[in-house]
């Protein structure tokens, strides 16, 4: 139990810190995890006819807040991460858009 607590301890030190040096950038990553979720709810309840017409858009918002984030995170694996999912992703709602 002893280990659980000193964990949980350097969690919160961490959320602190990042809020107290970048508070932007954590509301972000914060709004980021809360689409996702949303989205990824959205999307399971609703299928086989999920309403991509509103779940793109909210999605591609929280890919292009999560490229802000990485590029000020200095974390390459997510920024291309996420430029890859954005530019994959805005290709589809396009195609969705024109048929």
């Amino acid at each position: 139990m002893g280990e659980f607590k000193n964990y949980y301890r350097e969690f919160i030190a961490y959320i602190k810190l990042d809020w107290h040096s970048h508070p932007w950038r954590l509301m972000g990553e914060c709004y980021n995890w809360f689409v996702s979720v949303v989205v990824a709810v959205v999307f399971a309840v609703t299928v086989p006819t999920p309403p991509l017409i509103w779940l793109y858009p909210m999605w591609l918002t929280g890919l292009f807040i999560t490229i802000l984030c990485a590029k000020s995170r200095g974390s390459f694996g997510i920024l291309m991460g996420a430029s890859s999912m954005a530019l994959i992703d805005t290709v589809g709602y396009i195609r969705l858009l024109l048929s």
